[in-house]
């Protein structure tokens, strides 16, 4: 049996979708939702291009349409660029809201 590995210099960080699509086993991929809709508070669409535009980095953006959950918040990096994660304000201690 053989085991074919890539060289030092081929060797690169894949996107989040990429990565799961793969290996959905992966533990980075344990809670991932390819193709979650966002939607603003008022249950409306948000158009990516549209929020960038207004986004600042660091501060989250209320949002709406992830399963089991009636709110996350959308993380906008530096770019600004939609992080490829979502901060759930549910407490996994006791199920409460976070502020």
């Amino acid at each position: 049996m053989g085991y074919l590995f890539p060289k030092v210099s081929q060797g690169r960080e894949i996107n989040l979708e990429t990565l799961c699509s793969l290996y959905l086993k992966n533990s980075r991929c344990q809670n991932y939702l390819p193709g979650s809709v966002a939607l603003d508070k008022d249950g409306k669409k948000i158009q990516a291009n549209a929020l960038l535009t207004t986004a600042k980095p660091g501060i989250p953006i209320l949002v709406k349409g992830l399963p089991n959950h009636n709110v996350d918040y959308l993380i906008i990096q530096d770019g600004p660029n939609i992080a490829e994660y979502a901060i759930s304000p549910i407490c996994a201690h006791l199920g409460c809201t976070v502020e």
